[in-house]
């Protein structure tokens, strides 16, 4: 007598399968982190872009340098740490 799941697959069977199914899970869940690493990576190069075509007298009136552009780009205005000019 062979002994059956709920399911009405065999013992050995099911494992195999949820081997399998474990298996596209991890692949299916690297594909969408390697996408959205990707999707992150373009919207930190489209900002940097955008920043850097931004004039002197512009970064000044921001309070900005073109030395911080791109750690603004990627790590965002509230994380950067600076001393204010003139105070």
């Amino acid at each position: 007598m062979s002994t059956t799941t709920v399911s009405g697959v065999r013992g050995s069977d099911a494992s195999a399968r949820s081997g399998s199914i474990g298996l596209r899970d991890r692949i299916t869940g690297a594909i969408r982190k390697l996408i959205g690493a990707w999707a992150a990576e373009s919207r930190r190069r489209r900002r940097l872009r955008t920043l850097s075509g931004l004039s002197e007298r512009t970064l000044a009136d921001l309070g900005l340098t073109r030395a911080e552009l791109q750690s603004i780009a990627y790590y965002g205005a509230t994380d950067r740490t600076r001393r204010r000019r003139g105070g």
